[in-house]
């Protein structure tokens, strides 16, 4: 069994999200920058929860951005 990420539990709560009918932009990572305008970590968590979130509509059914 392999360890899970922080990166895991991220999509985790995207795909609950999914299942509890919350809308995509319901995302609790933000897209913060660093002072410098370059991207931090935030976007790598946020980018796991959008997929999360898809992945599971698309199990629903669903299509994934509606």
């Amino acid at each position: 069994m392999s360890r899970r990420t922080s990166f895991d539990a991220a999509e985790e709560k995207g795909r609950q999200a999914a299942r509890d009918n919350q809308p995509l932009d319901s995302c609790p990572y933000d897209d913060k920058r660093k002072p410098s305008g370059k991207l931090s970590w935030s976007r790598a968590y946020r980018n796991a929860w959008v997929h999360g979130w898809q992945d599971e509509r698309i199990n629903m059914g669903l299509k994934p951005w509606d």
